[in-house]
């Protein structure tokens, strides 16, 4: 993988990570096309990693709130204010749980352009219905962590953007929408990191497959344009206007699927 690859996937991998366009689903799509292959999944699980870090970054007075609760419920010091923290960690831990075991089926379905761009039309049908959920009381902690885990574990479809996934269902259980950004990326936390610890056992075979100086550069690009596209989301996501990204992934869809054909044509030739 050369530098000018590199740079690119880590760009794809900042701006679409946080945008609700699905950043594994343009990756794929990223290296299909470009006929980069042979990259390891932890390749892809640090730019994850990078982006993580722009959610720390951006969210991290709200992440050290929910660590101080967590700290003073493990001593059994907690005070009436880590209540509401509290449920918010309980959600969290329980929903990941879900996402993982369920993520971990989907996971062994084998992946193709035409599944990204199914999951690419259902994040768009999503995003088009998301302006229209009625605002509400917040639904039950179990419903909460049903509703977030399954829908953010069917996110690790290619196709299917997480970020788009959880701020529906994040709106759905009755999160005002300038929160259900917030809570969307602070969900996100336990599953990267755990995703990134399970796949350490393939760095071997990164460093095998493609130098350390562009795995480097690619997550340094990643971290940059994921604070820039994070930060204009939180903005859209206040403002109801995440539908405008639907009709990007169908036009998208439209494109990839004249290429892909057009590319299919021209190798049984």
């Amino acid at each position: 993988m050369s530098y000018g690859q590199a740079i690119v996937l880590g760009l794809i991998q900042g701006i679409t990570e946080f945008l609700p366009v699905s950043s594994s689903g343009h990756l794929f799509l990223a290296k299909y096309f470009l006929g980069i292959q042979d990259i390891p999944l932890i390749f892809d699980i640090s730019l994850h990693l990078a982006t993580l870090l722009a959610v720390f970054t951006i969210f991290w007075r709200k992440i050290s709130l929910l660590a101080g609760a967590t700290i003073r419920w493990c001593m059994r010091r907690s005070t009436s204010e880590d209540a509401p923290l509290m449920s918010i960690i309980c959600v969290i831990f329980f929903a990941t749980l879900i996402t993982g075991g369920v993520g971990l089926l989907i996971e062994q379905l084998t992946v193709s352009v035409v599944i990204v761009a199914i999951g690419m039309l259902y994040t768009a049908i999503l995003l088009l219905v998301m302006p229209f959920l009625p605002t509400h009381k917040l639904w039950s902690p179990i419903v909460q962590i049903i509703l977030l885990g399954i829908l953010q574990a069917i996110a690790v479809l290619p196709g299917i953007s997480r970020s788009g996934s959880t701020i529906f269902a994040a709106i759905l259980v009755g999160h005002k929408r300038n929160e259900a950004g917030e809570y969307s990326f602070i969900l996100s936390i336990p599953i990267i990191l755990a995703a990134f610890v399970f796949s350490l056992k393939d760095l071997t075979e990164l460093t095998l497959s493609t130098a350390i100086g562009p795995v480097f550069v690619s997550m340094l690009c990643a971290f940059v344009s994921g604070l820039l596209a994070l930060r204009f989301l939180l903005t859209l996501i206040s403002q109801a206007k995440l539908y405008y990204f639907s009709i990007y992934l169908i036009v998208l869809v439209a494109f990839v699927s004249v290429s892909y054909t057009h590319l299919r044509a021209h190798e049984t030739r």
